[in-house]
């Protein structure tokens, strides 16, 4: 017969490895989730750059395009609004009018579109399936009828 003070401490043994165990699994499967969604996305954006789709220099496969975000807001006060550096990307991208923005997943990918007079900037969420549509028809968006 197993006298109680063994047969409590063999029985948490076994509940605590099973918790580990189970930990273990659901942060190793959420690990593998992360990066295969992260491939994905980065594939996709990669994909745009080498067909030549307008985005700032620096875009990285980790980091996407923080480290250039973070280049152009190092210009301004810590609290300056974040459209004074997208005017000033805005700038670098006056023949094209817009160009894509990969902040993910911090912030979903963006085409921003920058009107003729730099005062508006407009901005579009992008997702994977309707990168093509949204840039494209942002490019050829025509004048609200009067």
């Amino acid at each position: 017969m197993i006298t109680p003070h063994i047969y409590t401490s063999v029985h948490h043994n076994m509940v605590f490895q099973a918790t580990i165990i189970t930990i273990t699994t659901l942060l190793a499967t959420g690990l593998v989730y992360l990066v295969s969604v992260t491939y994905q996305h980065r594939s996709c954006i990669n994909e745009l750059r080498k067909q030549g789709f307008p985005m700032p220099d620096g875009w990285s496969w980790f980091f996407g395009n923080s480290f250039v975000l973070l280049r152009y807001t190092s210009r301004f006060p810590p609290l300056a609004n974040i459209g004074i550096p997208i005017q000033e990307l805005c700038k670098e991208f006056a023949d094209t009018e817009m160009f894509l923005l990969d902040f993910w997943p911090s912030y979903p990918s963006s085409i921003v579109v920058c009107a003729v007079p730099l005062e508006r900037t407009d901005t579009f969420s992008v997702t994977h399936q309707c990168i093509f549509d949204l840039a494209y028809s942002s490019a050829r968006r025509s004048p609200a009828p009067v």
